[in-house]
């Protein structure tokens, strides 16, 4: 199960949770405050990244495995347009631990996973060998002084999902006893001192919770319960799960927490719901799918807006995908009409540069490995949402 909740990083799968029945005492001191006018106070929280594109105010930095046994860190400029290896030396062949942008990883079965790091980018190698347990690698953003953040034991495997507040990440894993039996916890590592610990016990096998999401200075859990998928906040200040504010009953149980916000649908009524996980507001949103497509899938875009996908659900043909645009404030839907030429599938949102999206505009077939690879470009958020072809501004690409 978190094995396939990390994968699902690459895969653009879905998590599923299960339930709780109780929850331990807090392990460490101070689960993450910052001091302000002398103040103690929560540090807001946020998404390190989706483990693959770690966004900032100037590019994209992006990971991505080029060759058996390794890694590449790679960054897109959003003022130049251009894809670089992240490595300063022209001569350099990006093969070997003298470069900047390469990542050794021998034996791995995926990439490890890239996220923001406090004032730089961290490399998180979520699987486990024989004798090693995942661990943690920080960089400065040019991927130089590189240091080990934490390691974890062998037992342990992270769920995939990461959050950070100030210099503090915190994060799920699974941890399997001597008996077999696994237990999940909720742990914060502290990046400045360079130690993790749990903070929470979360649950056991058939009864846990799952981290989902952030809002303000506070974590959002999910939990499977016989009433529907329940959700809850955990408070960072006192390190403790606040009550169930929402269950979704929906058959599917197709829901997403993204942007602050819990979106959730109700295909029968074919109705999404935005609610505000810092204010408690709801919005309604009405939607229509293509004859024959169905079997709808969330993803979130940007200001508060969703994108919903749709599957082609004809026994015969060839299998296909729509996509929606839901603005909840209008209640509006609308077809998101730009495709891949490659082969015909909606263009996605990869990662967000202010107001500019970096997003695959259409796919070739690498001449290395023979597989398929994006084709980048950056397109306006508006010119997203009108599905403007001519809004691409193309990636100059160095691979």
């Amino acid at each position: 199960m978190l094995t396939t909740r990390i994968s699902a990083l690459f895969l653009c799968g879905a998590l599923a949770a299960c339930c709780l029945t109780g929850c331990g005492a807090a392990r460490s001191g101070d689960p993450g405050l910052s001091a302000e006018s002398g103040t103690a106070q929560p540090a807001a929280v946020s998404s390190a990244g989706d483990g693959v594109y770690v966004p900032t105010d100037e590019g994209v930095y992006e990971l991505q495995s080029i060759s058996p046994g390794s890694a590449n860190l790679f960054y897109t400029d959003a003022a130049t347009k251009s894809r670089i290896f992240l490595c300063a030396d022209p001569g350099c062949s990006h093969d070997s631990d003298r470069c900047t942008s390469y990542i050794a990883t021998p034996g791995a079965s995926f990439p490890p996973l890239l996220l923001r790091g406090g004032d730089g980018l961290l490399v998180f190698f979520a699987e486990t060998g024989e004798d090693s347990g995942p661990r943690a690698m920080t960089m400065d953003f040019d991927g130089s002084n590189r240091r080990t953040a934490f390691t974890l034991s062998a037992g342990q495997q992270p769920a995939g999902s990461f959050f950070l507040a100030g210099d503090r990440l915190y994060f799920d894993l699974m941890e399997t006893g001597e008996n077999g039996q696994n237990r999940y916890q909720l742990w914060c590592a502290d990046l400045s001192a360079g130690k993790a610990e749990a903070l929470l016990d979360l649950g056991v096998d058939g009864a846990y919770y799952a981290l989902c999401g952030c809002a303000g200075d506070k974590l959002c859990f999910q939990q499977v319960t016989e009433e529907g998928l329940r959700y809850c906040m955990y408070s960072i200040r006192d390190n403790k799960l606040e009550q169930p504010f929402y269950t979704d009953r929906s058959a599917s149980g197709s829901s997403l927490v993204g942007g602050e916000y819990l979106f959730t649908i109700d295909e029968t009524a074919r109705t999404a719901t935005r609610l505000d996980l810092a204010t408690g507001e709801q919005l309604t949103c009405a939607f229509s799918l293509k004859e024959g497509y169905g079997a709808p899938s969330l993803r979130y875009l940007f200001d508060g807006k969703l994108l919903l996908t749709a599957a082609s659900t004809q026994s015969t043909g060839d299998y296909d995908l729509c996509a929606y645009v839901l603005d909840f404030p209008a209640g509006s839907c609308t077809e998101m009409t730009l495709r891949t030429p490659f082969n015909d599938r909606p263009v996605m949102v990869l990662s967000q540069v202010g107001e500019l999206c970096l997003v695959a505009s259409d796919y070739r077939i690498d001449s290395g490995t023979g597989l398929p690879a994006n084709v980048y470009a950056f397109l306006s958020r508006q010119d997203y949402l009108n599905s403007n072809p001519d809004g691409y501004l193309p990636v100059n690409d160095c691979v």
